[in-house]
């Protein structure tokens, strides 16, 4: 079985349908730079979740 064909699980391990998305173990563009994130796989990294993590939630 090749790579494209096994299941993906995405960082909770729950199977991702392989139309779903598509990344590279989490990643757009890892040659990018700074690199892309999947923001499905890696919801962590998305910027708003970032910007609040270091200034602190918007009130607005």
């Amino acid at each position: 079985m090749s790579d494209d064909e096994r299941p993906r699980k995405d960082r909770t391990g729950e199977l991702v349908e392989p139309d779903e998305h598509d990344c590279d173990d989490g990643w757009l563009d890892r040659d990018a730079d700074p690199m892309r994130p999947c923001l499905i796989c890696k919801p962590h990294l998305a910027p708003s979740r970032l910007r609040a993590q270091l200034h602190g939630p918007y009130d607005i």
